[in-house]
Parts: C-alpha cells; structure tokens; sequence
C-alpha cells in the first residue's frame, strides 16, 4: 500500500533502538531494504596509497562462506587461496585469525582464573560468560543487563589484530599507525558494529565480511 513503510521498530535510528547489529535481517531481506555497510572503498584507497601499509586477518570460516557467496562447491576455496588473492590485491600482511584467537583466550583465561581466586570476597560474579560475536553482547546488554557483570571483558580477535599489527609495524618500521591500516574479513556482520562503535580503539580501521 502507499502508505507502507519499511523502518526500525517505532522509526528508531538502529544505533537508538535494540537491535544487537547480529546482521541477520539484511541475510533474509528479500528486497534489499536493508544491508551491510560496504566498506570496501576504504579498503582499496589504502591499497592504492604507497606511502601505507595493509594488512589483513582472516577468519577460517570466511572459505565456506566465500565458496557459498560464489556459488562454489564447499572446499574449493581454501586459506592458501584467498592469502594469495588478498596478496595480489596489494596487501603487505595476511593472517589467520587463529594467531589472535590465541591471545583473547588467554586474556580470558586470566579473566577465569581472577574471578575464581577473588569471588566473592573482590565482588566479582561468576559464571564468567563468553562469546565470538559482538551481537551476544549487545543482546545480553539489551534485553538481560543483569548479567552485564559476567561478560567476559577480553578483547576480541580482531581487535587483537589490530592492535598487534599497528605495534609491529609502528615498532619494526617506524611508520606512523595512521599510515597504517588493518581490515578484518570475517563472517559475521556484528563484528563490522565492533570496529566502528565508539567504545573500540583506533587499532582496527574497517571490518569487511564475504558479501
């Protein structure tokens, strides 16, 4: 109908309203109502700027949704692949997610080990909850605030990267961390609202999924 209107909940802004930025409406929107923020133009810009640096990590996940995405047969992209394409696109650095998997692990372990040594007398709660996706938080902040406190405050992997390769190169070469940016493939949606929201540092500049 002519007045038909297509909005967030009660004509909202997304950033004012509860949505958890899980992504999931622009995956089902049949007409393309909504979608996620293309962040490729700043990708390529620091591609095309020789006085920078680039580097990349990579979820592992990305080879099946990239297969899916290209209408492939699962497997045939692989992470050598999708390295050696990223490389030719004039990235200097490629990672695997796993390097900074790693750390956030053991962030949240010491995290574990703290709550356990220190609960209750230190007032901290337990069980200690964690999660991959930015989208679990927001959720648990929106619609549950009484287990704020049991998030684990650990950052994230790609926050980890991007803190991590902007000390290398700032340490190694000397370069200036503005000259330098970090972009993070990834499959979920809710990890571009973790690079962007104004709680995150500067370390990690543009978050880009297979789509």
């Amino acid at each position: 109908g002519i007045r038909y209107e297509i909005t967030a909940p009660y004509g909202m802004a997304l950033a004012d309203g509860p949505c958890t930025f899980c992504g999931q409406c622009a995956e089902v929107c049949p007409v393309g109502a909504i979608y996620e923020h293309d962040q490729s133009a700043g990708v390529w810009a620091a591609l095309n700027n020789r006085e920078g640096r680039a580097a990349a990590q990579v979820d592992p996940r990305v080879q099946t949704a990239l297969s899916a995405e290209l209408g492939l047969e699962a497997g045939l992209v692989t992470a050598g692949k999708i390295v050696t394409a990223l490389k030719r696109l004039g990235f200097d650095k490629v990672f695997d997610t796993g390097v900074f998997t790693g750390a956030t692990v053991a962030g949240q372990s010491r995290e574990l080990l703290d709550r356990i040594k220190n609960s209750p007398a230190a007032g901290k709660k337990m069980p200690l909850i964690i999660g991959c996706s930015p989208a679990w938080n927001n959720f648990a902040g929106y619609f549950y605030p009484d287990l704020r406190d049991l998030l684990s405050a650990a950052e994230s992997p790609q926050r980890k990267f991007g803190t991590m390769v902007k000390t290398y190169y700032q340490r190694d070469l000397g370069m200036d961390r503005a000259a330098i940016t970090a972009v993070s493939i990834v499959p979920c949606i809710a990890k571009k609202f973790e690079a962007r929201r104004p709680l995150a540092d500067s370390a990690l500049d543009i978050a880009l999924v297979p789509r």
